[in-house]
């Protein structure tokens, strides 16, 4: 069975993300086929973004989300994730250059 990709979306509110102003991250995820699958995935920060010192993490997708203070990354871990869409939302980000 080949397997089709996860499709992911990113997206930050609001956008652009001012200075000193944090901003929500979102990801929507959909597991396109159907069995579930490992959906597990780090994300890289733009430039100057880093997580804030209290990120508010909400995940409706199962699995782990990771967001820890000042870093400039965010992971996510599902070995399992079910067929269709879910959506976490809630890392809090902020610019500081």
């Amino acid at each position: 069975m080949i397997l089709e990709p996860l499709r992911i979306v990113k997206s930050f509110s609001p956008n652009p993300v001012a200075v000193g102003v944090s901003s929500t991250l979102s990801f929507a995820v959909n597991n396109p086929n159907v069995i579930a699958v490992d959906a597990s995935f780090t994300d890289t920060l733009p430039a100057g973004l880093v997580v804030a010192a209290t990120p508010g993490v909400t995940n409706t997708c199962g699995g782990t989300v990771t967001a820890v203070a000042g870093s400039g990354s965010v992971s996510f871990s599902n070995g399992s994730l079910p067929i269709g869409a879910c959506k976490h939302l809630g890392e809090g980000i902020e610019r500081h250059r």
